[in-house]
């Protein structure tokens, strides 16, 4: 059964409801994930996005070191199962992202281009970050997006 096949869209209530659940324990079963020795990655912390020149800092979800390249990443989680009529149950363009006008997402996607431009700390200890990861719900079909 494909994940997506959990909501019917014909009971939006329900589908609200189960939505809901699977943001509440999203970023939980994420962090119990990265400290698995499957995970590919391990949980540093949540990181905050500081562009230089500028006090204010944006903190994220999380930060992931590659545990075989030892290369750190800042990451941000998203699960929009049910929103806006279930347009974002599969990320399939790029797009679908450009809902998020906040300055932490905006800054997490900018990081992404030009992480020269950022300073990155994790429990105010300053980190070399490579880039932006986004997680999203796992989709039966690699897809790029463009």
């Amino acid at each position: 059964m494909r994940f997506t096949a959990i909501f019917n869209k014909e009971n939006i209530e329900r589908d609200k409801y189960i939505s809901r659940l699977f943001w509440i324990f999203s970023e939980k079963s994420a962090s119990l994930w990265f400290r698995s020795s499957y995970s590919p990655y391990e949980n540093l912390g949540r990181p905050t996005v500081y562009k230089h020149g500028v006090d204010k800092g944006y903190t994220l979800d999380f930060t992931l070191q590659d545990k075989v390249g030892k290369k750190i990443y800042i990451a941000e989680m998203k699960c929009e199962l049910e929103y806006d009529n279930y347009k974002y149950l599969e990320l399939k363009e790029y797009k679908q992202l450009e809902h998020h006008t906040g300055e932490a997402f905006q800054r997490f996607i900018a990081f992404a281009s030009h992480p020269n431009e950022y300073k990155v700390t994790v429990s105010r200890k300053p980190i070399q970050a490579s880039g932006s990861i986004l997680i999203w719900r796992q989709s039966t079909k690699k897809e790029n997006m463009k």
